[in-house]
């Protein structure tokens, strides 16, 4: 039992020995008078800039992600409804409703690509100054937070309410509905 413990404590130990030379490389200060020693700087919760960077970096990832994945879902459910709505008209059904309700589709889709392009734009911002001024990056950063709760996130949304309340119910009351004669019917006698 003795030999366990002291086994786990010397591998403990050993996998903090780099984490803590890389501490005391970058916060050492050399020995030689006269010369200043560069560190990092840091943020108020002890990263360096570059991890900063890193950070953002793999959030603007994640966003541009998202934004492909939700506008290919948005713009794949569009290219249905229109196909569905083409063949409604081609039998004679009046689709004056549906047709806003596509151009009203398409509309909500191009705003959230351009939200979350703004979203992005900002995070490249925000991650090019990383290292630069303390204010302006908690600014920027507080900007973007703004941006994506106000208008990224509340337009997917919206989209999702406008198809579950709007498109849905329109689509299906063309599902009892008779198609209006768009030719006159022959008579045979």
């Amino acid at each position: 039992m003795r030999k366990l413990i002291i086994n786990l404590i010397t591998a403990s130990v050993l996998a903090l020995t780099p984490a803590v030379a890389m501490v005391q490389a970058v916060s050492t200060v050399p020995a030689t008078t006269g010369s200043t020693a560069v560190t990092a700087p840091s943020t108020a919760s002890g990263h360096t800039c570059t991890d900063m960077q890193n950070r953002i970096a793999a959030r603007i990832n994640n966003w541009q992600t998202i934004k492909d994945s939700k506008v290919d879902r948005w713009q794949k459910m569009h290219d249905r409804f229109v196909d569905v709505y083409n063949k409604l008209k081609a039998k004679g059904y009046d689709v004056t409703k549906l047709q806003n309700d596509a151009v009203t589709l398409q509309g909500y889709i191009d705003a959230m690509k351009k939200d979350y392009d703004d979203v992005i734009a900002k995070a490249n911002e925000a991650k090019a100054i990383a290292c630069g001024d303390r204010d302006v990056f908690r600014a920027t950063m507080q900007d973007l937070r703004n941006l994506i709760k106000g208008t990224a996130k509340p337009q997917w949304q919206q989209i999702r309410d406008f198809v579950k309340k709007t498109l849905k119910p329109d689509f299906l009351s063309y599902k009892n509905i008779t198609q209006s004669p768009t030719v006159a019917p022959s008579v045979s006698q």
